[in-house]
């Protein structure tokens, strides 16, 4: 079910005002989503009032450990990296960490101490709330899977608690670092991959890029199955060209060894599973390795045709370094900020 503009006002003392500017265009180069309602499509040219919980808290002021707490969510640990001495209006980076991981896991995976300091942003790991294995099936995870994970089955902003603390996240981030609201960025690694475009596809008018490394998206034609329950679905993991060379999708969609699975390849009739690329894109830096075999490289395609030109992916069998499989590329970060740092939630 597909979130309107009247169920994204939510009626909570405090809100952060977010210009829509929402587009009714759609990416370049992506397939035809008109068959569908997008999620967070909002209304072109709409203006809005995101509310978050109401909440006197601060975020710490500088670098290391805190809590931050909302009503309705049981997680509070944080984690933040700011830069000294802060920048005036800085962006923010929200990053999320992957199955059964820990605020600090986020923060380490891009490095974003030391990229806090080098660019100038303000980074921000909040702790997932679902951590007892116990939760309904998501794009990432069967029913009742083990391990901490993110809430991407609610696709409602007013009852999603996940999506509620990220906009109280920011509202505080406002408030404590004079942040720039209009460059808010998410990021994330596996399970936080796919929170970081599920967050900025349900909050477009908020988010103005994610980048996201060994996640992506899929459809109902093509699960995130692997192993020996993918029933034919999964495309397992490739050889690749030599260290450090980027492949494309479609060479790996023209793959014969191993076959790519023919209901994982882009149709006008096999869309996105909800939420769709909303009306408002959000720009997205996306990252696999092919030789992936935790989280299969054909999501990443899957959202990467999708997006068209609002994204740019790089795929490498490995990198130089000898990085490979389920692993954050090195130079992850340093992709994706180049890509997205300058643009804004209206752009």
């Amino acid at each position: 079910m597909v979130p309107s503009a009247a169920r994204c006002a939510l009626l909570f003392a405090a809100s952060l005002t977010v210009a829509a500017g929402c587009s009714g265009d759609g990416p370049s180069g992506a397939p035809d989503l008109s068959g569908a309602p997008p999620a967070g499509d909002l209304g072109a040219g709409a203006s809005i009032d995101l509310a978050v919980p109401p909440t006197n808290q601060r975020l710490p002021a500088q670098t290391g450990a805190g809590t931050f707490s909302i009503p309705g969510r049981t997680e509070s640990d944080i984690r933040v990296a700011v830069p000294s001495p802060l920048p005036a209006h800085p962006p923010i980076v929200i990053a999320f960490h992957g199955t059964g991981d820990e605020p600090g896991g986020a923060i380490s995976d891009s490095q974003l101490e030391d990229n806090a300091q080098t660019y100038g942003f303000v980074a921000i790991a909040p702790r997932a709330g679902y951590r007892n294995g116990v939760h309904p099936a998501d794009v990432d995870h069967e029913q009742d899977s083990t391990g901490s994970s993110w809430n991407m089955w609610d696709l409602d902003p007013t009852t999603n608690e996940d999506l509620r603390y990220v906009l109280a996240l920011i509202a505080a981030a406002k408030t404590t670092y004079d942040a720039d609201t209009t460059r808010v960025y998410t990021l994330g690694f596996s399970n936080g991959a796919f929170m970081s475009w599920f967050v900025a596809a349900s909050l477009p008018t908020v988010i103005a890029g994610f980048g996201e490394h060994s996640g992506g998206w899929t459809t109902d034609a093509c699960p995130t199955r692997y192993g020996a329950d993918s029933n034919g679905l999964s495309f397992y993991p490739t050889s690749g060209p030599a260290a450090g060379v980027t492949q494309s999708c479609a060479s790996l969609y023209a793959s014969t060894n191993p076959r790519f699975p023919s209901s994982c390849i882009p149709t006008a009739s096999n869309l996105l599973r909800p939420p769709r690329p909303p009306a408002r894109v959000p720009f997205g830096y996306l990252g696999h390795y092919s030789s992936d075999d935790i989280v299969s490289v054909a999501w990443t395609c899957y959202l990467a045709t999708s997006l068209g030109a609002r994204a740019t992916t790089t795929i490498r069998w490995s990198t130089s370094d000898g990085t490979t499989g389920h692993n954050v590329a090195p130079d992850f970060f340093a992709k994706a900020w180049t890509f997205f740092a300058r643009r804004t939630n209206t752009d």
